[in-house]
């Protein structure tokens, strides 16, 4: 999924008329380098970003109150069911209370139920991710500053240090991801195994 689009790159980030573009801009070029930085943060974030509809995640319950998705924001209200030797059988909120935290993909149960514990016993199906146009801006942010590095790259402009766009100074470390982007997808997308 591309996390930008080429006009919001362009609008957005370059401070441009899309309908004034320089054609050294290259779109085909420009949506294949939006195409690979969204797929890089993706693989380095460890989830996925697009809206997804009906994942199911089978998984050992550990005795606790909570699962975390593998993905998120949660877009819809999961089911969960569990293995009861031969069938999958439905944890209605009604005999499992529940909540979550659909932003950071937490599902809990508030009765004191546990995810009792077992092997592959559990399963919960739910929606999640963004459309481009829900993508946050901060996550937009980064995917414009990654472009932009990849964008000087391939025009021989490596030697750069910084450069200016409006109000936005911009500085590069052409060697690896720069630490701005690097610290905001660790703080806030980066998915985080514990255990």
């Amino acid at each position: 999924m591309a996390l930008v689009t080429y006009s919001e790159y362009v609008e957005q980030y370059l401070g441009k008329s899309i309908d004034k573009v320089d054609a050294s801009l290259e779109q085909s070029r420009i949506e294949a380098l939006i195409d690979a930085v969204s797929a890089h943060i993706e693989s380095y974030c460890d989830r996925k970003f697009q809206a997804a509809s009906g994942l199911s995640e089978v998984f050992d319950g550990d005795g606790t109150e909570e699962y975390w998705t593998a993905n998120w924001p949660i877009t819809d209200t999961p089911t969960i069911s569990y293995w009861d030797g031969t069938q999958w059988i439905e944890a209605t909120s009604s005999l499992y209370p529940r909540a979550m935290d659909a932003d950071i993909g937490r599902i809990y149960f508030t009765q004191g139920d546990t995810f009792f514990k077992g092997k592959n016993n559990w399963r919960v199906v739910y929606s999640y991710g963004y459309a481009v146009a829900s993508v946050p801006a901060d996550l937009k942010q980064a995917t414009y500053e990654l472009v932009h590095r990849l964008y000087l790259r391939a025009q021989g402009k490596q030697g750069i240090a910084s450069e200016t766009h409006g109000d936005v100074n911009v500085s590069y470390s052409l060697g690896k991801m720069p630490d701005n982007v690097k610290q905001l997808l660790d703080r806030k997308y980066k998915r985080v195994c514990l255990g």
